[in-house]
């Protein structure tokens, strides 16, 4: 599988295990996971995101072309248009993310508008990201306001030239949600982590469209043996199976602009394990 929503380095609010180099790998080969598009904990907390991602590409070097990453892009930060463009240059790096709750800004500000249709205009997939935990289990650290679910419809709405990736949200969110989803172009689905019911995962292919879901299992701040056996258990067909599992985050990051930065780093770093 590709997994499209792992996580890598430390997380400040407790220890995690198998989050750099080797075990990183080691986390990989447990969830069966061939590829990963991983988001690093300090491009997230660190008020310099792109020191960050840095960081997480020193701590994973040598992991060939297995281990991909988001950039987080903050764009209530000062330079955030510089640090977008650098990020794109750095090895591994295949998209954006945004975390708007964490980073306090709203959904609709008008950077972010501007950062989704520069996203648009470079084939830059961008990650949407609702929560990193359930509400309740934040750190009390952390102020974050709640999800404002008119805001994301409304920024689909407006940013249809846009590839973007939904993840962390629940299934009642994107039920809620499902209307503005679908009326989107390039919208695509992360339907790990989002708290389903026991019938979900045999619903959710026809009630969204199949080549627009992918998987990421969080891991490994969450367990990643619920998302795969809520998937190895699901009623739909093997075809289905493997366009969640696979071909459609194949698609997503590395076949929708074959000269955009998914493809660019996925050539750089087969080189680079192959020297």
């Amino acid at each position: 599988m590709i997994d499209v929503n792992l996580y890598c380095g430390e997380y400040p609010f407790r220890r995690l295990p198998r989050t750099t180099g080797d075990g990183l790998l080691q986390l990989m080969d447990a969830i069966g996971c061939e590829r990963a598009v991983a988001t690093p904990f300090a491009a997230i907390f660190y008020k310099d995101n792109l020191d960050g991602l840095r960081k997480a590409i020193e701590e994973t070097a040598g992991v060939g072309e297995r281990v991909f990453f988001y950039a987080v892009i903050n764009p209530a930060f000062p330079g955030w248009e510089r640090d977008a463009r650098e990020a794109l240059t750095l090895p591994g790096v295949v998209g954006w993310r945004l975390f708007p709750r964490y980073h306090h800004y709203e959904w609709l500000d008008p950077q972010v508008i501007t950062l989704l249709q520069i996203a648009g205009e470079q084939k830059v997939p961008v990650n949407l990201t609702a929560r990193l935990v359930d509400d309740r289990l934040d750190h009390w650290l952390l102020r974050v306001p709640p999800l404002d679910l008119d805001q994301v419809a409304g920024l689909l709405k407006q940013c249809r030239n846009t590839t973007l990736l939904l993840s962390h949200f629940y299934t009642n969110e994107l039920n809620l949600l499902a209307s503005a989803i679908k009326s989107h172009p390039q919208a695509y689905l992360d339907i790990g982590n989002t708290k389903p019911n026991v019938f979900w995962f045999d619903q959710v292919a026809t009630q969204f469209d199949p080549t627009r879901l992918v998987l990421g299992t969080g891991a490994p701040l969450y367990y990643y043996q619920g998302t795969l056996l809520s998937l190895a258990k699901a009623e739909m067909d093997e075809t289905t199976r493997h366009r969640l599992s696979h071909e459609n985050a194949q698609r997503l990051f590395w076949e929708i602009n074959p000269e955009g930065p998914g493809a660019n780093n996925y050539r750089e770093r087969n080189f680079a394990s192959s020297s």
